[in-house]
């Protein structure tokens, strides 16, 4: 995977704000450090291209067509300029605070002024810090574990009984970290006994060595990987020198970057943006500043379509009704996404019913016993 980015570390760091200050200047870096100094058509390798009037579009001499030099990128067709883009990379290559869409409003609340046009931004984000799909990573360690879902309860103990919180609606991540250079990969996992084995056919490279647990969803792999485990369940967390400790704290630290006020409920449509998002930061958190911009922007002009990230969807039987979609006989059609996830110490009315059932229930008691009482001085 290091072959990937070695051309981007001899680039010389200069002043960011005098290198991309105009869109113009932006697409001559794109030009001379992506594609070698010269633009070649996508429709015929051989023939000369030439810009045409509208920004970032050039034309095949050969074909006659037309093409963005910025297609399938998280610049194409956006109405922020080019520059503005640049800034909102090197922004978050940079900064220290929670990078969030209301972050975005407060830095750039001229380009960026509303809460949609910010969850665009960073949507378009998470599509960029995903791994390239040339990216083979050595020797690695594999492991699943599910994340999300409802917290335990911090706060209300006498309000909200803990038997609310079940845990069922967790999300599944398979974590793939590289044993060398410490590469990372999370992605989510509908089917484990089918995206599992897939999934490290796709990021390792064949005949690495791939270190697991005792489970037995990686027994496909065993012919084409030096496939070891360890067998957790009787506590042999070393096998001859093999383990997986260092996937267990990568899947740690991405499950303590979870937790949190903001993050007691992670929705399932979101969970792919987050697996991107940590994926990322956890392989380049040695870079900073100009060169982790650097690596971003590589990122954004790899291969990629917009689609979900996160492409799992709930049983009809766990879905919520939506108060607006309706079916053709006018019944409530059901949502696309998981049930409202809204504890109960911040629903009034789910409060209420449960303070009523209780207070029925405490007098019910009180009566029963004092007619207990009754009956037994009578007799």
């Amino acid at each position: 995977m290091h072959k990937l980015y070695e051309h981007i570390t001899t680039i010389d760091e200069d002043d960011f704000k005098r290198m991309f200050d105009s869109n113009e200047k932006c697409l001559e870096f794109i030009i001379a450090y992506l594609h070698d100094g010269e633009v070649r058509s996508p429709f015929c390798p051989g023939s000369k291209v030439y810009p045409m009037k509208e920004f970032g579009r050039y034309k095949c001499a050969k074909t006659k067509k037309s093409f963005y030099i910025t297609k399938n990128t998280i610049f194409y067709k956006s109405h922020i300029p080019l520059y503005k883009w640049f800034s909102i990379l090197y922004l978050f290559a940079t900064s220290r605070d929670k990078f969030t869409p209301a972050l975005l409003m407060r830095t750039y609340p001229e380009t960026i002024r509303t809460m949609k046009t910010a969850i665009y931004v960073a949507k378009r984000l998470a599509m960029a810090c995903q791994t390239p799909a040339k990216a083979k990573f050595s020797n690695s360690q594999v492991d699943e574990t599910p994340v999300g879902g409802h917290q335990p309860l911090r706060s209300y103990p006498d309000k909200c009984p803990q038997k609310i919180y079940k845990g069922t609606d967790k999300r599944n991540v398979l974590c793939i970290a590289e044993e060398d250079n410490g590469w990372v990969d999370f992605t989510c996992v509908n089917d484990s006994s089918e995206d599992l084995p897939k999934r490290v056919r796709e990021r390792v490279s064949p005949g690495a060595t791939v270190t697991t647990d005792e489970t037995s969803l990686f027994r496909p792999i065993k012919g084409e990987y030096d496939h070891r485990s360890c067998n957790h369940g009787r506590h042999l967390f070393i096998n001859d020198g093999d383990h997986t400790n260092a996937v267990e704290n990568r899947n740690s630290q991405f499950k303590r970057s979870m937790d949190g006020s903001s993050h007691n409920n992670i929705r399932f449509e979101h969970m792919g943006r987050y697996c991107a998002l940590h994926s990322f930061l956890g392989s380049f958190n040695r870079l900073g500043g100009f060169a982790l911009f650097k690596v971003l922007l590589y990122n954004c002009f790899q291969r990629m379509t917009f689609h979900p990230l996160s492409s799992y969807k709930l049983p009809k039987d766990k879905r919520g009704y939506s108060p607006t979609r309706r079916k053709k006989d006018g019944t409530p059609a059901l949502k696309p996404g998981p049930l409202p996830q809204i504890p109960r110490h911040r629903d009034p009315e789910a409060y209420a019913r449960f303070a009523k059932k209780a207070k029925d229930e405490i007098l019910w008691e009180k009566a029963r016993k004092w007619y207990e009482k009754r009956n037994s001085k009578a007799s």
